[in-house]
C-alpha cells in the first residue's frame, strides 16, 4: 500500500481527537484507536489501495463488520465489488459520508 494512502486516511482517523480514533464506531463494540487499514470494497472484490476505499478502524469494529456483512454492506463499511466506494456512502462515527481522494469527506443524506 502507498505510504500517503496510507497517511491519509488514518489521518482522517485522527480527526480532531489527536490520534486515530475509529472511523465506525460502533455501539458496543468499538475499543476506539483506529489500528487496522480496512478495505470496503474487499480486496478479493476488486478493491485498490486508495484512500476512498479505506477506513480506520479498531480490531473489534473489524472483527464485527467481517462477522456481520449485512449490516456492514447496509452501512456502507463493506461495498459490493461492481461499485465504486467514492459513490457509495460509509456511516462513519454515526454520521453517513462520503469520501474523497484527498483524505476529506462530505458529510451526506442517506435515502
Amino acid at each position: 500500500m502507498p505510504e500517503r494512502v496510507y497517511r491519509a486516511v488514518m489521518g482522517r482517523a485522527e480527526d480532531m481527537a489527536g490520534w486515530p480514533a475509529c472511523e465506525a464506531l460502533i455501539p458496543g463494540v468499538c475499543g476506539g484507536v483506529a489500528e487496522h487499514w480496512h478495505h470496503r470494497q474487499l480486496r478479493s472484490q476488486g478493491g485498490e489501495h486508495v484512500v476512498v476505499n479505506g477506513i480506520g478502524i479498531c480490531h473489534d469494529c473489524h472483527t464485527y463488520i467481517h462477522g456481520h456483512p449485512a449490516e456492514s454492506y447496509r452501512n456502507g463499511w463493506i461495498v459490493h465489488g461492481f461499485d465504486y466506494p467514492e459513490d457509495e456512502p460509509v456511516l462513519r462515527r454515526g454520521r453517513w459520508v462520503l469520501l474523497h481522494e484527498d483524505g476529506t469527506m462530505t458529510e451526506v443524506e442517506k435515502e
